[in-house]
């Protein structure tokens, strides 16, 4: 007897960068794990008087659900069906697989963006009334506390009264610049940086920011392009959609742990944290030779003589100034771009080492591996597409 199609509804909103990262992960599952046939919603014109989500998961005979949490979830667990739910709210919700972030690393990795960036005062500004933001301070406090500082925090809440943003605007303009500032997400980092420009602030000379979940088109249209922690969400979406299906087969063995965890997979640098913290001009040229000629073999040579000075000189700059030999952050710099090229592309490891122009594969593979600790396809296997 043939099997029948998996119908599962979708509850997303394709308007958030993380919402079609988890879609693009469903997709994928159909494309390379067998057919299923996805619902959503009507559009908001079609939709009728007293129609809720409920009559049309009923009408739809779906079999399960991804999706947000939501104000009637308890309506919608009376379907009885496989639910994987996104939380935002509460911490976790009952009767579901639980679709998860793990907060605190990503709050690790903005402050260890930031500190690599050269920033060395910091600030955070999420909101106190969401348990995601705080536990993102918590992980930002933390690294930041390894390195000796202690970020300034600005804690709103997310039902924002109108006077906002004057009293957002007043907190920016008491920070010590140069700051860097971690948001607890993109929307509010694109907040930051439109205050900073409307208000004179230069980006990130003065102010660097670096907003969570990698919207690439949010981060695009911000007045300076944004930062971002990218994460693993569109793996999980296709994670999302096997453990449906798993639930729907009860096929033995199956692994049915209850959360489904979201990690944080790196950053996305742009514009509003390329700072170069030094009055050293001869540095800051090097610096930005090197992350401009990043998918170029470059070697210390040509970084000593784009800046007009020895190498022996500029290396003893380097590690006065910014900790590290030259070396260590042209290898930082490569590595960093062959990781989001891992994620962002189906190339293989060996198209992409021969894009950035590689000595082969083993070669880059070590040199991957140093500064990681995984080589290229175990990263992509952790933190890419499934």
């Amino acid at each position: 007897m043939k099997r029948a199609i998996p119908r599962i509804m979708i509850l997303m909103d394709p308007a958030r960068g993380y919402d079609r990262a988890l879609m693009r992960g469903m997709a994928h599952y159909v494309h390379t794990a067998g057919p299923v046939q996805f619902f959503q919603p009507p559009p908001f014109w079609e939709r009728r008087d007293r129609y809720s989500l409920f009559d049309f998961a009923r009408e739809s005979k779906v079999d399960g659900m991804i999706l947000l949490e939501r104000e009637d979830m308890d309506a919608l667990l009376e379907l009885k069906i496989p639910m994987v739910v996104s939380p935002y709210n509460r911490r976790k919700i009952a009767k579901v697989i639980n679709l998860v972030t793990n907060h605190r690393a990503v709050g690790r990795v903005a402050a260890e963006h930031l500190l690599q960036s050269g920033f060395r005062q910091f600030a955070f500004c999420g909101y106190q009334d969401m348990f995601w933001s705080n536990d993102r301070l918590a992980g930002f406090k933390e690294r930041l506390r390894e390195e000796g500082f202690v970020p300034d925090v600005y804690a709103g809440k997310a039902s924002s009264p109108s006077d906002e943003k004057i009293r957002l605007l007043i907190w920016l303009n008491k920070l010590p610049l140069p700051t860097g500032i971690m948001a607890c997400a993109d929307e509010r980092g694109r907040e930051l940086v439109e205050l900073c420009v409307s208000s004179g602030i230069r980006v990130p000379d003065g102010i660097g920011v670096i907003g969570v979940d990698d919207d690439e088109l949010l981060c695009d249209l911000a007045p300076v392009p944004l930062s971002s922690v990218a994460n693993t969400a569109e793996q999980c979406g296709f994670e999302a959609v096997k453990r449906i299906i798993q639930l729907l087969e009860r096929r033995k063995g199956a692994s049915l742990k209850p959360d489904i965890v979201v990690e944080p997979s790196g950053c996305a640098g742009r514009l509003s944290t390329d700072f170069i913290n030094t009055e050293d001009l001869a540095l800051a040229k090097a610096v930005r030779f090197i992350r401009e000629h990043a998918r170029e073999p470059a070697g210390v040579a040509d970084v000593a003589q784009a800046c007009g000075l020895s190498r022996r000189v500029l290396e003893k700059r380097f590690r006065k100034n910014l900790g590290i030999s030259i070396y260590a952050e042209i290898r930082r710099v490569r590595v960093d771009l062959f990781a989001r090229l891992l994620l962002e592309s189906n190339r293989t490891v060996a198209e992409i080492s021969e894009q950035l122009r590689f000595e082969g594969i083993e070669h880059v593979s070590r040199y991957f591996k140093a500064q990681t600790g995984m080589t290229p396809r175990e990263y992509r296997l952790r933190y890419g597409r499934n």
